[in-house]
């Protein structure tokens, strides 16, 4: 017996006997789930392109975000001119930021990171501002956005990290810097519910989304903004 989806190219055929179809025509998707047949009229597609020449900058790491992930990232900080990410690591979200066009800032401790992402960015000839700087004594004042990817036990580097102490001052310090209705977006281990702190620091968690990554680990992609 035929599926649902089979039946419906077959009605499709039938119907578009005799019609000219021109290449100018807007595309109708259709997504099949459930039961239940999705259709919409394209808007935006994806630059798959350019998410797959990111994956291949110069340097990475084990826990590096994926392009595509960070891009997701700054789309949901509704970023409009600049962009910090005061954890900036091998740089993944800012190769994103340069890419859409929108000033990005990148910070971090480590200075051999700093190093690898500028050689990260340079490779794309994308160009961001790159302090060393630990998130207690950052020069930024005022940002519009802040998207981060803070280390969750990913690394042997990260064990000696107080993550908790790390978090609170991310949260404080987005506090500070942020205008009112500005947004902060980072990533975090799925086993790790930091709404609490979010609240004290004065902030509003708005949204929290999950992706799987592996048996052991799911990550939790927080939406936070100053009320």
């Amino acid at each position: 017996m035929r599926s649902n989806k089979d039946k419906f190219i077959a009605y499709y055929n039938e119907i578009k006997k005799g019609v000219i179809i021109k290449k100018e025509c807007p595309i109708l998707d259709l997504l099949f789930t459930d039961g239940i047949i999705i259709a919409g009229k394209r808007e935006e597609e994806r630059d798959s392109r350019s998410l797959m020449l990111h994956s291949k900058k110069p340097y990475s790491q084990s826990g590096t975000m994926d392009p595509y992930t960070a891009r997701t990232m700054i789309n949901l900080a509704l970023a409009r001119n600049s962009i910090l990410d005061p954890m900036c690591g091998v740089g993944s979200i800012l190769l994103e930021a340069s890419w859409i066009g929108i000033r990005c800032i990148g910070e971090d401790i480590d200075r051999v990171m700093l190093k690898k992402t500028k050689e990260n960015l340079d490779y794309f000839s994308y160009s961001c501002d790159l302090v060393q700087s630990s998130i207690t004594t950052m020069p930024i004042r005022r940002v519009d956005s802040i998207v981060t990817d803070p280390p969750y036990g990913r690394s042997v580097n990260a064990r000696e990290v107080d993550f908790e102490r790390l978090y609170e001052d991310l949260f404080q310090y987005s506090a500070e810097v942020l205008p009112k209705g500005g947004r902060l977006v980072f990533a975090t281990d799925a086993k790790l519910d930091w709404r609490e702190k979010i609240k004290e620091a004065g902030l509003k968690p708005i949204q929290e989304h999950f992706i799987y990554l592996h048996k052991s680990l799911s990550r939790s992609i927080y939406v936070v903004e100053k009320p």
